[in-house]
């Protein structure tokens, strides 16, 4: 699921960015 995958991409960004 393409969804799953760009959902968990975000929260990595938003983790990253903290």
């Amino acid at each position: 699921m393409s969804l799953a995958k760009d959902a968990l991409r975000l929260a990595n960004m938003l983790l990253d960015s903290r």
